[in-house]
Parts: structure tokens; sequence; C-alpha cells
């Protein structure tokens, strides 16, 4: 038994006049009442009731002792009203691990919206994906791309990575159009090598119609910077295989899909992350609602990414 409910027994007994009295309204018999209060008087090293009457009797010490506890009980009710409150309701401040591309294509265009919506609500977001940074950057959920490890966090599917090989339209005038992926070999490549790759994605994989086929294309670039590799096939420098970007780009014109009756076979998830728990805080469940929201709205035509369904 702690403390505060020993003092909630002093407070009980004063206020009601006796320890059946006391008792009743705690759900405790007399007995349990007064060993209760007999903890508490040697917890303190003070007698807190006179004991020879009937009549229920504080002593100097207990007075101050009851004064006191009925200022603690009050805090700790506040405080307890304070949390429930809390628990119910989305605030406080929730970590994030934000890859910098799905942030800025899917997550940053709407984020006005869940600000509007959770005023209370902070963010902190670390441009990071790799699920070890759950603990190292002390974060409460994740969106990454690719299969997570075998952890003790729980995984939301949320979309599915829809690559293709693009190049511009300038490009393709000066270089000629690929008509099979084994073409691919004689092209400008622009390869993506990210931090947690061992080579760069030099393997690319198609399939049509059944036929599966795979090529190792000699990359004239190689970077971790998506970003850079778009723009600079926005400029003609070469061919990406890409997927999870501004739409737009592609249904302006702007960037070709080449090689458009071929699958790239090793698309991609995505994910968010986060650790279990036997309740799930509100600020989670509504940025999980937020970033569903998020991945509908985005591509609608499904161009560079498939919906989960």
């Amino acid at each position: 038994m702690d403390r505060s409910s020993r003092l909630e027994m002093l407070v009980r007994v004063v206020d009601q006049g006796s320890l059946v009295a006391a008792g009743r309204s705690l759900g405790l018999t007399p007995s349990a009442v007064s060993r209760g209060l007999a903890d508490l008087e040697r917890s303190l090293g003070v007698s807190l009731l006179l004991r020879s009457t009937r009549r229920i009797q504080l002593t100097e010490d207990g007075a101050q002792v009851y004064e006191r506890a009925l200022d603690i009980l009050s805090r700790l009710q506040e405080l307890d009203a304070s949390v429930a409150r809390r628990t119910h309701s989305v605030a406080g401040t929730l970590r994030v691990g934000l890859p910098v591309p799905i942030g800025r294509h899917i997550i940053w265009p709407r984020l006005a919206l869940l600000l509007n919506r959770y005023p209370d609500l902070k963010l902190d977001f670390k441009p990071v994906q790799d699920p070890k940074a759950m603990q190292s950057e002390n974060l409460d959920l994740l969106l990454t791309a690719g299969e997570p490890p075998s952890s003790r966090l729980v995984a939301h599917r949320l979309a599915l990575g829809r690559p293709a090989v693009y190049a511009s339209p300038d490009y393709v005038r000066r270089f000629g159009e690929p008509q099979s992926p084994d073409e691919l070999v004689s092209h400008r490549c622009l390869v993506f090598h990210g931090p947690w790759m061992q080579l760069p994605a030099e393997q690319w994989n198609f399939e049509r119609s059944g036929e599966s086929t795979s090529v190792q294309v000699k990359a004239r670039v190689v970077t971790p910077d998506r970003e850079g590799l778009i723009v600079a096939a926005l400029a003609g420098a070469g061919v990406i295989r890409m997927a999870c970007f501004d739409p737009s780009l592609v249904q302006s014109g702007r960037l070709r899909r080449l090689l458009p009756e071929w699958e790239c076979t090793d698309g991609f998830n995505v994910y968010a992350l986060h650790r279990k728990s036997a309740s799930l805080a509100p600020r989670i469940q509504a940025f999980l609602g937020f970033a569903r929201e998020s991945f509908e709205a985005f591509d609608p035509e499904e161009v560079t990414l498939r919906r989960v369904r």
C-alpha cells in the first residue's frame, strides 16, 4: 500500500468520523483502515489520532499531516485529470523519422491540414529512415521505404513504390529511346546508391506478360541524392529508375517513361513503424491517420506510387 493511499485513509477517517464509515467509502474493512493508519504513523514517526475516546480526534501532528494530506491528494487529483485529458487528446511533441523524398512529396504539402486539425500537437521531424534510428534518435514514429527488419516494432504498410525508367524528351531526341531493357546498357544511366545499400542499384529487373529479364546497367553517375538524380534527368543528363516522386513531372511530359510495356519488378513497400504499446498514444494514432490520408491523396493515377488496398 503506497503512502498516498494511507493519506487518503486518514482524510476519510477524519471527514467521516469513524473507521467504519471510512472503510465503507474506500471498500475496505475497518481493520484494514486501522492497519493503514498504523503504518502511516510508523512511517512518519508520529501519532496522528487520539484513540482514548470514542470520538475521532487528531493530535497536533495529525492536524498538520491532515492539512498537508488534503493538499497532496488535491494535487494528485489534478495530475490525474491532466493526464487523462492529455491521453484522450492529441497534444504534446511527436518525434517522427521522415525520409526527405516522402516528406517533400507526400507529407509536407498536406502538413497544414494536420496542424490545423490538432493545434496542441508539436512535430519534431528527423530526415532519417533507418529503423535503428527509432532508438538512436528517440523517435515515436518512423516512415521508411523497404522491408523493416525483424524487430519488436509494429509496421503499418502505407503504399507500394512503383519504380519505372524515365528520361527527358531532350535526352530521348539526342540519344534515342530504348526498345528493350537490354538496350539500356548503351545509355547514360544515373544510379541511386543509398547509404544503407552495399552496392549501387545498377541491376534493373523487368517483367512483361510473364517474361522476366535483368539488366546490369553502366552507371555514369552514382549518388545517394534522389532529388539530384531527378533534377539531372529533367535536364537531359541521362536515364533514371525511380519511384515515389512528383507524378506531375511525368503527366506534364517533362519526364518520359521509357519501356512502358515493361514493369520494374523490384518495387518497395512504404511503412510507418512504432514501438509496441498496450495503448497507442493519440498523437501517434493521429499521425498514422494523417499519413494514410496523405498517401491516398498523393498520385491518384498511381504513376509513381501504388496505394495499399
